[in-house]
């Protein structure tokens, strides 16, 4: 049996923090909001799915499944029920927090501050919205998109491991699977809307960490990841600091296909190198990084932008603004996740996330 690899919980750890980073909003000269964004911070979403390929990968050979057991009512059912509970009392709290804020004029107060922020929180509440709001991860912004991603991935992740495990070229396949997507996106003039919450998107990297796992003991072979570094370097070098004119990946190009080419390298680097060692406090922000996710959108829509417009100095804001981001999302987050899975095993019976 393959021991625990201590890595993914970590990365996943590190990831929730990028996402914090990414949806404050920084002064625009921000080393945060420019080279640090488009190297690092960008990343944090396609980190999650290299982790979850790698942990798919893992569990179907560590329980023997088979695509027919894996898209069986049941397991299928299970895997999405695990999802969508935890999701399922974030957004009753957020249609609440949105029917009291709309009653109070919070709401219009918010949208008067100047920054970002979602007019689904003006609408007036309804079944039929509210149901739709629910299947698109929320009315607000700040990562709302990723409830009907994890949703869709659920769905296809078995499919995408099996044409990997059968084909060790099946990375490639998958790859040109997401380009066909992306130009079809372009081509067919696909909203930025309804891409966001499309996992196909993400076909490449699930695939490549599938691949990771299955092919665990072939990574040696470092010719290969070091073309992938250089032409995620090179593409992310020149979509950040060149005029080139983006033909294809219109939508989210930091976080593309390409540019994720050059983080998976250091992930497997990781993977193999990192394996055992110990950082309880990324491992527990790792385990707890979808309820953690959650807390986040709630904090960033609602109670952020209060602390941005505090202060005329864009550095004190900063620094105070981003630690309070940070102890109130992880903080909270990880409370929930606690108190989710001590209900859960009480009352459904589900496996942790």
């Amino acid at each position: 049996m393959t021991e625990r690899n201590n890595f993914i919980d970590i990365s996943k750890g590190i990831a929730i923090i990028l996402v914090l980073f990414n949806h404050y909003v920084w002064e625009k000269t921000s080393i945060f909001n420019t080279h640090l964004y488009y190297w690092i911070v960008s990343m944090a979403v396609p980190l999650f799915m290299l982790c979850t390929g790698y942990v798919t990968a893992l569990s179907f050979e560590k329980k023997g499944d088979t695509i027919k057991t894996a898209y069986s009512p049941k397991r299928i059912f299970s895997k999405l029920f695990r999802y969508i509970m935890p999701f399922f009392w974030f957004y009753v709290i957020e249609t609440v927090l949105t029917f009291a804020f709309q009653k109070l004029g919070y709401i219009g107060y918010l949208s008067d501050l100047g920054f970002v922020f979602s007019d689904a929180y003006e609408e007036k509440l309804t079944f039929l919205e509210t149901v739709k709001y629910f299947f698109e991860g929320g009315r607000g912004i700040h990562g709302t998109y990723y409830f009907p991603i994890i949703l869709q991935v659920a769905i296809i992740i078995p499919l995408i491991y099996t044409i990997v495990r059968k084909y060790e070229w099946g990375i490639y396949l998958c790859f040109g699977i997401n380009l066909i997507f992306e130009i079809l996106k372009t081509s067919l003039g696909m909203t930025a809307e309804v891409y966001r919450i499309l996992a196909f998107r993400y076909i490449f990297a699930l695939s490549m960490g599938c691949y990771l796992y299955t092919y665990r003991e072939k990574s040696e072979k470092w010719q290969k990841w070091l073309v992938f570094f250089l032409l995620g370097t090179i593409y992310t070098y020149m979509v950040n600091y060149t005029s080139l004119e983006r033909q294809i990946f219109t939508y989210r190009f930091r976080n593309s296909m390409i540019s994720m080419l050059y983080i998976t390298p250091l992930f497997l680097l990781g993977i193999k190198n990192l394996g055992k060692i110990r950082c309880l406090f990324l491992e527990k922000l790792g385990k707890a990084s979808y309820h953690i996710f959650m807390v986040q959108i709630l904090y960033y829509n609602f109670l952020a932008p209060i602390l941005w417009n505090l202060s005329d100095n864009n550095v004190i804001n900063d620094f105070f603004g981003m630690s309070i981001s940070l102890l109130v999302c992880l903080g909270t987050g990880y409370v929930y996740y606690l108190l989710y899975n001590f209900i859960s095993k009480k009352y459904y019976h589900t496996k942790r996330i």
